[in-house]
């Protein structure tokens, strides 16, 4: 069962970080992203969010599943979009993370419980 913790000021600086970028993309260089930028921004958002309030989420194979979809996902969207590098780039490492969370679940589900 999750159990809620108390954030303190650095738990606080990845969201804080993410509302930063989104801020200056829009406001100090005058280029909004685009809705899928946005969602991405915003998914990423309160996935960091949530980390810094449920305690040991951020050790949990959940983090990097989840994490590592949601990259490869944008990434792959951006990908058929743009055909460049970067979004290929972007691809395979959603999947490296992801591959990682999935990993640990394996691990942990074959560790005999005591």
């Amino acid at each position: 069962m999750p159990a809620l913790r108390r954030p303190d000021g650095g738990d606080l600086l990845a969201p804080l970080t993410i509302v930063g970028i989104y801020l200056y993309h829009a406001h100090v260089l005058g280029n909004p992203p685009s809705g899928l930028e946005g969602a991405f921004m915003l998914a990423l958002f309160v996935l960091v969010g949530a980390t810094s309030l449920v305690e040991g989420l951020l050790a949990s194979p959940a983090y990097p599943l989840v994490g590592g979809g949601l990259t490869a996902v944008f990434y792959l969207v951006r990908f058929s979009q743009r055909q460049d590098i970067g979004s290929a780039l972007g691809v395979c490492a959603g999947v490296l993370f992801g591959s990682y969370g999935l990993y640990q679940l394996v691990t942990s589900s074959a560790e005999p419980k005591l």
